[in-house]
């Protein structure tokens, strides 16, 4: 059994020891068997490090807040600090941070916040807390009677009216001209062909709701979605899957095509150039596109057609 001499914490080369709350000094020296010592005594003092408070305050941004929007929260540096731990409580809300901000995205009803100090020692024992809560936005859509159409021609938009009763809706038509025909009901008519946005956005003067647009084609041929009066091209199969072929019908003789699609927000995927006649149609593969929605503009014979088409991988 070891000799115990003085007032030793370990009788081996290590010692376990517990933190206090004051400086203390600690000391070591080597004994043998019998309590002589043969080591001058090695000393050294230490400063306990103590777990922190937590932030005094959580900076909020100005109420209210939106949902689906984000917002940057902050607490005051603390001194001694090594990082600081965020906890977002509700449902739907979501931000995590180590630092002393954090963006929050907010989702519905109440949510608490909660922001722990963090040292060497751990984190603090209680957080700064924070409840807040969100407002929910306006909805702004609509459709559209025709995916495209003529020059001078009119399309009618539809608006599905919005559930809050004082939110201006505001409106974007890309240079056409819009006829207000009743409360939820536009006609639009453009003097220039090409691709055309129609967008809206609806504002409460709390929360503004997210952009809601659709795309159509203005052309100055009369093709329209594949047909015209001599000319007709069929897209076979509908929804495409991986391939599409294109037939034509009122061309007798072998004509040159190209045909280019592209998404809903107007920006070019594919172009396909090739032969097509009567009895022989045109193999398109459209298996690297995702599954979606298409805008298409294809020009035969003179001729410029534009619609849509649908991609559903199977």
């Amino acid at each position: 059994m070891p000799v115990v001499c003085g007032v030793l914490a370990s009788g081996a080369d290590s010692a376990a020891i517990v933190a206090g709350n004051w400086q203390s000094t600690i000391s070591a020296i080597a004994h043998n068997k019998a309590c002589n010592s043969f080591s001058i005594p090695v000393s050294a003092q230490v400063n306990p490090i103590t777990s922190l408070a937590p932030p005094p305050a959580i900076n909020a941004p100005p109420h209210p807040l939106c949902e689906g929007d984000t917002y940057t929260f902050t607490v005051p540096m603390i001194v001694g600090a090594t990082g600081y731990q965020w906890q977002v409580i509700g449902s739907g809300w979501s931000g995590s941070s180590t630092t002393d901000s954090c963006d929050i995205t907010v989702g519905q009803g109440q949510a608490t916040i909660n922001v722990f100090t963090v040292n060497q020692c751990g984190a603090s024992l209680v957080p700064a807390t924070i409840i807040v809560y969100a407002v929910p936005k306006p909805l702004a859509s609509f459709t559209v009677s025709q995916d495209s159409l003529l020059v001078d021609d009119t399309l009618t938009v539809h608006f599905f009216p919005t559930p809050f009763p004082d939110a201006w809706i505001y409106w974007q038509w890309d240079g056409g001209t819009p006829l207000h025909v009743d409360t939820n009901k536009y006609k639009v008519s453009w003097p220039v062909s090409g691709q055309k946005v129609i967008s809206a956005f609806a504002d409460d003067g709390v929360c503004m709701s997210d952009v809601f647009y659709d795309t159509i084609w203005v052309v100055t041929d009369v093709g329209i979605n594949g047909v015209t009066q001599q000319l007709k091209i069929t897209f076979v199969p509908v929804p495409v899957d991986k391939n599409v072929y294109l037939f034509s019908s009122g061309l007798s003789e072998k004509q040159q095509i190209s045909i280019s699609f592209y998404s809903i927000s107007g920006m070019q995927v594919k172009e396909e150039k090739g032969t097509i006649h009567d009895g022989h149609p045109l193999e398109i593969d459209l298996s690297k596109l995702p599954s979606g929605t298409y805008l298409y503009e294809l020009v035969v014979k003179n001729t410029m057609l534009a619609g849509k088409i649908s991609v559903l991988h199977q």
